[in-house]
C-alpha cells in the first residue's frame, strides 16, 4: 500500500502593525460599549419590567414633547421675549427629570418581602409638652414642619414659616418642626405650650421627619394633621379649612398651593402646576404635595422612607391610600404660598431629584403612569 504523508506548513507570524493594534483597540472599545448598554438594559428591565421599560421611555420624551407643545400654546399667558424664556425653562427642567429618570432607572431596589414599606425613628431629642401635673398634654390635630437648615437664610424662612402657622393655632392645636439633622442648630426662642421641636441625630429625608413629627403627635391625641414645608407660609385661614373639611368627612385633603415671589422660575412653577396635584375625572386629586396637606388619624400610615429625598414621597403616599380606598381631595380655599429655588442650578437639580424617583415610583405603583395620563393640573375647569 502507498504511504500518504501530509506535511504542514508554519504560518509566519504576523507583524503586529500600529494600524492593526489601532483597530484592534476600537473594536475592542466597541465591544465593552455593547456589553455596558446590554448590561444597562438588563438592569432597567429588572427593576421596570421586561416590556416597561421601552414603554417607559417613550412616555417619557412623549411627556416631554407633549408638554412643551402645551406650555407654549396653552398654559402660558405671556407674550414675545417673556414666553421664550419661560419655554426655554421649561426645556431645562424637563431634560433634567429625563437625566434623572435614566439615573434612577438603572439602579434596582430590592423590596422587602411582604412590604415596600421602611420607617426608622432616629429622634434623640424632643421638646416635651407637659401639663402642669406632669403629664403628657393632648391635642385636637397638629401641623408638622420638617426642617432641614443650613444657614441663617434658611432659619429666617423656617420662622416665617413656624409663625404663619402659630397665629392660626388654638391652645388645643400643636405645632411641631422635626429638625432633620441640620448641619447648625434650629433655635426658634418660642417658649408656647402648644410648640415642639424634635430633633434628630442624624438626616434620614423628609418622609422620615414626617413620619416622626405624625407620630409625636398622634401619641398626644391628634385627631388631623396637617404638613408644610419650611419653604412655605400659610394662608391665615388655611388651618381652619383643613380642619372644617376633616370635621365634615376625615380623610386626605390637598389645597392649593401658589408661588410666593413673580421670579421667571415660579411663573414657570405656575405654569406647569408643580405643586399642584393633578385633577382626575372623578374630581379627587391624584396626589398632594406634602407642603399642603392634611390626614386624619382614621386612615393614617406612614411614608416610605425608601424616598430619601423631597421626590415622590407624597405621591407615593397617596396612590397607596387611594388604592386602599382613601382618596385625596381638593381644598381651593386652604392656600400655601411656596417660595421656589429661584437659581437655574436649582431648577435644574429640583427636576433632577423628581425624574430620578420616578422610576422607583412606577416599581411600587405600575397603575401610576395610566392614572397621570388621565389627570389635568387644570383647576378652573372643575368646579370646587
Amino acid at each position: 500500500g502507498q504511504v500518504h504523508v501530509s506535511s504542514t506548513r508554519c504560518k509566519e507570524p504576523t507583524k503586529s502593525t500600529p494600524s492593526k493594534r489601532l483597530r484592534q483597540g476600537l473594536l475592542q472599545v466597541r465591544d465593552d460599549l455593547h456589553n455596558q448598554q446590554r448590561d444597562t438594559g438588563k438592569m432597567t428591565k429588572a427593576l421596570l419590567g421586561p416590556t416597561v421599560s421601552t414603554v417607559y421611555n417613550f412616555r417619557c420624551l412623549g411627556r416631554s414633547l407633549l408638554g412643551t407643545y402645551q406650555l407654549a400654546n396653552h398654559s402660558i399667558r405671556e407674550t414675545g421675549f417673556t414666553k421664550y424664556c419661560l419655554i426655554m425653562l421649561w426645556l431645562v427642567a424637563t431634560s433634567a427629570y429625563w437625566v434623572g429618570a435614566i439615573i434612577g432607572s438603572k439602579v434596582v431596589v430590592k423590596l422587602r418581602t411582604g412590604s415596600n414599606l421602611c420607617f426608622e425613628d432616629h429622634a434623640d431629642s424632643v421638646t416635651s409638652i407637659q401639663d402642669r401635673e406632669g403629664r403628657k398634654r393632648l391635642f385636637q390635630a397638629a401641623v408638622v414642619i420638617p426642617a432641614l437648615v443650613s444657614n441663617m437664610a434658611g432659619q429666617a424662612q423656617l420662622r416665617r414659616t413656624v409663625e404663619s402657622v402659630l397665629v392660626q393655632c388654638t391652645h388645643e392645636q400643636l405645632d411641631v418642626v422635626v429638625d432633620d439633622g441640620s448641619p447648625i442648630a434650629i433655635n426658634m426662642n418660642l417658649d408656647l405650650s402648644n410648640f415642639a421641636v424634635i430633633r434628630k441625630s442624624r438626616n434620614a429625608g423628609p418622609a422620615a421627619a414626617r413620619n416622626t413629627g405624625a407620630q409625636y403627635a398622634l401619641e398626644r391625641g391628634a385627631k388631623t394633621i396637617c404638613f408644610l414645608d419650611s419653604d412655605a407660609s400659610a394662608d391665615k385661614e388655611w388651618f381652619k379649612e383643613h380642619l372644617k373639611m376633616q370635621a365634615a368627612k376625615p380623610g386626605i385633603y390637598g389645597g392649593l398651593t401658589t408661588s410666593s415671589s413673580a421670579t421667571l422660575v415660579s411663573r414657570l412653577h405656575e405654569c406647569i402646576g408643580t405643586l399642584r396635584g393633578p385633577l382626575l375625572p372623578d374630581g379627587s386629586l391624584l396626589y398632594a404635595p406634602t407642603c399642603n396637606l392634611s390626614v386624619s388619624s382614621a386612615c393614617w400610615v406612614s411614608f416610605d422612607e425608601t424616598f430619601k429625598s423631597a421626590a415622590f414621597e407624597d405621591v407615593e403616599f397617596c396612590i397607596r391610600m387611594r388604592k386602599q380606598g382613601w382618596k385625596t381631595w381638593l381644598i381651593a380655599t386652604a392656600v400655601v404660598y411656596h417660595e421656589y429655588e429661584t437659581s437655574l442650578l436649582g431648577l435644574w437639580k429640583q427636576f433632577y431629584r423628581y425624574g430620578k424617583a420616578e422610576p422607583k415610583m412606577i416599581q411600587k405603583h405600575r397603575e401610576y403612569l395610566d392614572w397621570l395620563a388621565s389627570a389635568s393640573t387644570d383647576y378652573e375647569r372643575t368646579k370646587m
